[in-house]
C-alpha cells in the first residue's frame, strides 16, 4: 500500500487574514484555543503550463495542485477550476487542438489526459516524467519526459497507438513549439540552451539554436513566427532568431518562469510553479501582476532564531511568526547544486535539516550562509529526518523504518524500529516518539537513551497523525490529519486532548505518491504560541 515502484525517482501571501476556524472541547471559554490564518497562500498551489483557449482564457496547469485553473487574463479571477473530479490530476503542460479538445501532461502519474468537447475523458500512460506537450500544424501530437524520465514521443491523438519514441537522452527537453518551418523547438533543462529537432527525420538529430541561458524552461512562438524563450532562473524572457541565435531580452523580473503563452492577439503572459505567479510582459519589458500567487505547498515546518521556516517545496520560507510576512527565501532548482525541494523543516542547531522524498534527499542547510553543510541521497525515500543527541534519524518509506545515522560517521546505520507508515517526529534530549500515519498509533522509540526493543504506544485511535512538537508542560502536540485537527497528549498517560479543531488539513495523495503526500506539521514558540501546516486550506495557522 504504501510502497510503490513509482519511487524510484531520479532526482525530482496573498492575503493577511485573522480568520477563527477552532477551538478545544473545553467547557471553559478561557482555556479554549484559537487558530487564526497567519499566512493564506496561492489559490493556485504552482503555476506551471499556461495555454489560452479559443475564447481568449487561460488555463493553467498545475502538477502539485492536480487541476487546471480557468483565469480572466485581464483581471485575475478564477473562472473555473478542472480537477480530479473531471479526470486531471498532476498536469504539468497542456494544449488545445483546434477542435477544442484539451491534452495535458500528468507528470507523477505518467499518463497524457485528453478531454473532449463533449466532457469525455480519456488517458494513455507514457511514462514518469512525462511534461511537455505540444501539437504540429498537421494536428500530431507530441509529448517528452523530463526528470523522471529522459525521451521524446509521438502520440496518438485518440490516444489508442501506443506512443511512437522519436530520440531520448536528451537531457530533459521541456516545454516545446513548433516554429513556421515546421521543426520542433524546445530548451533543454540540463544544458541551457535551446534546440530543434525534425521529428520526421530517419534518424533525428538535436541542433542548437541558442545558449547561454541561465536555465532555460520554455519555448513559444507567437503569430509572427518569433521564438520566445523563458529563462527560469534569470526571471525573464528572450525573443531568438532562429537563423543566428540572437538574443534580445524582451521581459525581465518575472519571478522563477516556467512557461508563457500568447493570446490571440500576441499578448505575453507567463507562469511561476514556484508561487502560482501568472504575469503579463508588457511592452517596456517589465512584468504586470495578474495573479499575485503565495505559497503553494505548506509542508513542514520549524521556529528558530525568532523566526518560522516553511518548507514549500521549490522555496524555503522565512517567515515574520507576527505579521506573516516574507523575510527571507531560499530557492530549489531542479537538478542544479543547492538546496532541494523542501518538504520537511526541523532545527537543528544553528543548522536545518530539509528531505525531500521526490528528490530522495536528505540535506543539512545553513540559511545565514545559504550553505549544503551536508547531504545524502541514499536513504531510500525520506519522508522525514531530525536531529537526536548528534545523530540523524531518518523515516524511511522503502523500509517503512526509522533508520539512525551515527553522526561523527554517517555511513554508520542502524534501525531502530519498523512500522507501518512512520512519518513525524519529535525528540528532546533523552527520547524519541514517532507518529504511524498507517495505523493512528503514536509510539515512543527511544526512552532515557535507550532503543526500546518493542516501542512503546503512548497513544493510538488517531487519524492520520503527522507532524508532532514537544510541549513545556509534559504533552505531545500532534497534527491529526485525518481528523483535521491538532491535538495534545500527555506523556505519562497517553490521554489525548483536542486543542484546536475544524482545520483546513490533508489533501488526498496522488495514486502511486506517498500516503502522507505534504506532510502537515507543527512547531511551537518560546512563548508557547503553536504554528501548524494546513496544505490543503494553503494556510499557515498560528494557535494562541
Amino acid at each position: 500500500m504504501f510502497k510503490n515502484t513509482w519511487f524510484c525517482l531520479a532526482i525530482c501571501f496573498v492575503f493577511l487574514t485573522a480568520i477563527f476556524v477552532g477551538c478545544s472541547d473545553d467547557d471553559d471559554a478561557d482555556d479554549k484555543k484559537i487558530a487564526e490564518v497567519l499566512v493564506q497562500g496561492s489559490a493556485i498551489n504552482g503555476a506551471n503550463g499556461v495555454i489560452f483557449d479559443s475564447q481568449d482564457q487561460l488555463h493553467i496547469a498545475s502538477v502539485i495542485g492536480r487541476s487546471i485553473t480557468v483565469m480572466d487574463r485581464e483581471t485575475g479571477e478564477i473562472i473555473d477550476v478542472l480537477g480530479t473530479d473531471t479526470g486531471v490530476d498532476c498536469p504539468d503542460d497542456l494544449i488545445f487542438a483546434p477542435d477544442g479538445t484539451l491534452y495535458w501532461t500528468s507528470f507523477l502519474t505518467g499518463e497524457v489526459g485528453r478531454l473532449d468537447t463533449d466532457g469525455t475523458v480519456k488517458k494513455q500512460f507514457v511514462g514518469p516524467g512525462v511534461n511537455p506537450i505540444t501539437i504540429s500544424d498537421d494536428g500530431r501530437l507530441f509529448a517528452a519526459l523530463d526528470f523522471l524520465g529522459d525521451g521524446l514521443y509521438e502520440l496518438d491523438p485518440n490516444l489508442e497507438e501506443a506512443p511512437r519514441l522519436i530520440i531520448q537522452q536528451l537531457g530533459f527537453l521541456n516545454a516545446f513549439d513548433f516554429g513556421p518551418d515546421g521543426l520542433l523547438y524546445g530548451p533543454i533543462w540540463t544544458q541551457k540552451h535551446v534546440v530543434r529537432i525534425d521529428v520526421d527525420a530517419e534518424q533525428p538529430t538535436v541542433e542548437v539554436v541558442a545558449d547561454g541561458f541561465e536555465l532555460c524552461s520554455a519555448v513559444k512562438f507567437n503569430s509572427q513566427g518569433e521564438l520566445h524563450v523563458a529563462d527560469q532562473k534569470a526571471g525573464s524572457v528572450y525573443r531568438v532568431d532562429v537563423n543566428t541565435g540572437e538574443k534580445t531580452l524582451v521581459g525581465s523580473g518575472l519571478h522563477k518562469t516556467d512557461n508563457l503563452a500568447f493570446d490571440s492577439s500576441d499578448r505575453l503572459f507567463v507562469s511561476s510553479a514556484d508561487d502560482g505567479y501568472i504575469g503579463e510582459v508588457l511592452s517596456d519589458g517589465t512584468g504586470k501582476t495578474v495573479y499575485a500567487g503565495g505559497m503553494v505547498f505548506f509542508g513542514g515546518i520549524t521556529y528558530q532564531s525568532n523566526s518560522l521556516f516553511v518548507a514549500d517545496l521549490f522555496n524555503l520560507r522565512e517567515v515574520d511568526p507576527q505579521t506573516g510576512e516574507e523575510l527571507s527565501v531560499a530557492t530549489s532548482y531542479l537538478g542544479v547544486p543547492g538546496i532541494t525541494t523542501s518538504m520537511t523543516v526541523a532545527s537543528d542547531g544553528e543548522n536545518m535539516i530539509v528531505t525531500s522524498w521526490f528528490a530522495r534527499a536528505v540535506q543539512v542547510w545553513n540559511h545565514s550562509d545559504t550553505q549544503v553543510v551536508e547531504q545524502y541521497f541514499d536513504f531510500g525515500i525520506p519522508l522525514n529526518a531530525i536531529r537526536f543527541q548528534e545523530d540523524l534519524i531518518v523515516v524511511d518509506l522503502i523500509t517503512t523504518s526509522l533508520i539512525r545515522a551515527d553522526g561523527q560517521n554517517p555511513e554508520v546505520r542502524t534501525t531502530i524500529a519498523d512500522l507501518t507508515l512512520p512519518v513525524g517526529m519529535a525528540a528532546d534530549e533523552h527520547n524519541l516518539w514517532v507518529s504511524d500515519w498507517g495505523t493512528g498509533e503514536i509510539f515512543q522509540v527511544i526512552q532515557a537513551d535507550s532503543v526500546l526493543t518493542d516501542p512503546l504506544v503512548l497513544a493510538s485511535n488517531l487519524l492520520n497523525p503527522e507532524g508532532m512538537t514537544l510541549g513545556s508542560d509534559g504533552e505531545l502536540f500532534v497534527v491529526e490529519v485525518g481528523a483535521d485537527r491538532v491535538v495534545s497528549i500527555d506523556l505519562e498517560s497517553g490521554a489525548i486532548t483536542p486543542v484546536v479543531e475544524e482545520l483546513d488539513l490533508g489533501s488526498e495523495a496522488v495514486p502511486g505518491m506517498p500516503s502522507s503526500w505534504i506532510f502537515n506539521d507543527i512547531t511551537l514558540s518560546p512563548d508557547g504560541t503553536l504554528y501548524v501546516t494546513g496544505d490543503r486550506g494553503k494556510v499557515l495557522y498560528k494557535i494562541k
